[in-house]
């Protein structure tokens, strides 16, 4: 054990390991292995700790394959980061593009529900990590073992502990062939679902996290060193159940988007003359209801 020379602090701002600025070795537990005629799928757990003192926890899930040559990361999901994405775009699913290869894993109620402080894991496997071949075999075989994946995430770990942070009870809910990026929940170039052009250098684009339509602004707010600025952008509105109804939202004058986009027009008529790559309007894939 490394002796404290002089005075030790402890920094619960920056949330410190314990002992002396000593920091416990991560945890990492296989969780469940699955044979999947050439491949190998296993999904595994890191435990990073914080302060254990306090109790805090960081646990990042990985999935990862193996063709025979070791097993190599093809999606993680964590706290932060571009590996904290939980659900995958199972709301906007009808405007995925064919090459992404789609496939929701649907909850029901009584063989397998959704259940209350798990989270959610839309699994994205990276196209650099995983041919498609390769995809089509992992995505089927997850399908087929879903029931033996929730028990393993609710399960006593291997390495000691009992789960009890919902990251750590993940139930997966879809998957698809396409790398994950943090741009999917905010504004910017990343998305998995559709994105309108519109006048003046604006954009509507899908929202990953909640099933929103977002306008963003093509030059956002820049970050100053006493104010972060996040381009979440202005939402336009939510998608019904159906995937064809878009609801409209009142827009928010206050936003950086609508001042911006907005400002003095009719935003109807401006959502209408945003249009798709192939010349597509957004109101010809959407029917608008609601205000404004």
């Amino acid at each position: 054990m490394t002796k404290c020379r002089g005075v030790c602090y402890w920094s619960w701002v920056l949330f410190a390991a314990t002992g002396c600025g000593e920091a416990k070795p991560d945890r990492v537990d296989t969780l469940i292995e699955l044979s999947c005629g050439p491949l190998q799928v296993r999904f595994q757990e890191r435990t990073k700790t914080i302060n254990s003192m306090a109790g805090v926890y960081d646990f990042t899930e990985f999935l990862q394959i193996d063709s025979g040559s070791g097993f190599r990361l093809v999606d993680s999901a964590g706290r932060t980061g571009s590996s904290g994405h939980r659900g995958g775009p199972e709301a906007f699913s009808r405007l995925l593009p064919k090459e992404l290869a789609f496939r929701a894993y649907p909850f029901d109620d009584s063989t397998r529900p959704e259940t209350p402080g798990r989270s959610r894991w839309g699994l994205f496997v990276d196209p650099k990590a995983a041919t498609r071949e390769e995809y089509d075999i992992v995505a089927a075989c997850i399908g087929q073992n879903l029931t033996a994946i929730d028990a393993a995430f609710d399960a006593p770990r291997a390495t000691g502990g009992t789960p009890g942070d919902s990251d750590q009870r993940r139930q997966i809910s879809s998957i698809v062939y396409a790398a994950y990026h943090d741009e999917m929940n905010m504004c910017g170039r990343e998305t998995v679902g559709a994105r309108w052009e519109c006048p003046g250098g604006g954009y509507v684009k899908t929202r990953l996290e909640t099933p929103e339509l977002i306008l963003c602004a093509a030059q956002q707010k820049r970050s100053t060193p006493f104010v972060t600025f996040l381009p979440v952008g202005m939402a336009v509105g939510a998608l019904a159940p159906d995937q064809k109804t878009l609801k409209l939202w009142k827009p928010d004058p206050s936003s950086h988007d609508y001042r911006t986009l907005l400002e003095g027009k009719d935003e109807r008529a401006y959502y209408a003359s945003c249009r798709d790559r192939a010349g597509r309007g957004l109101f010809e894939t959407l029917t608008a209801a609601g205000p404004p």
